[in-house]
């Protein structure tokens, strides 16, 4: 808590070298509880802006908030299965 497990100069490294492949998406499948630094302020912009890049959050209360990525590229992955077998 407090800490990301992905520092935003790996992230932004790892970004960098995955835009040399040209991916179709790109998925981010790590909480991260705090907002991209200021110094990285290009990656924050590239996650709100390229529409290949998909990120969660952890829905709930307390949860954990989601990153510069507007809605419709945000999933989440704390679902859980119903007693008939039904994701919910």
């Amino acid at each position: 808590m407090g800490v990301s497990s992905l520092s935003d100069r790996a992230l932004d490294q790892l970004r960098r070298k995955l835009e040399t492949s040209q991916p179709r998406v790109i998925g981010l499948d790590i909480y991260r509880e705090q907002a991209v630094n200021p110094v990285y302020s290009q990656l924050a912009r590239w996650m709100g802006a390229n529409d290949r890049f998909f990120a969660i959050c952890n829905c709930g209360n307390p949860g954990v908030p989601q990153l510069p990525v507007p809605l419709e590229r945000h999933g989440f992955n704390n679902v859980l299965e119903d007693s008939d077998g039904v994701w919910s």
